[in-house]
């Protein structure tokens, strides 16, 4: 999806999202195509982990794919 947030328009430089900073597991799937945590800010309903994902960041090269079937391959816990 994030490829496609590219492809869509060619002036994105970044794309931004805040996870619940206590989700380690949607932390780690978004590291793995790239993304970089910039530090943790405290909401009044929730502590946030922003991320950024920069375009050049966001290349085939980097390997998104492969990370990303690796991490979907691990058993799901109930």
């Amino acid at each position: 999806m994030v490829h496609y947030l590219f492809l869509d328009e060619p002036r994105t430089r970044r794309i931004v999202c805040e996870p619940c900073a206590g989700s380690a597991r949607m932390i780690r799937h978004l590291q793995a195509p790239g993304f970089a945590r910039l530090k943790e800010i405290d909401f009044p309903l929730k502590r946030a982990a922003p991320m950024v994902l920069e375009r050049e960041a966001s290349s085939p090269a980097v390997g998104w794919r492969e990370q990303f079937l690796k991490s979907e391959s691990r058993p799901m816990r109930p």
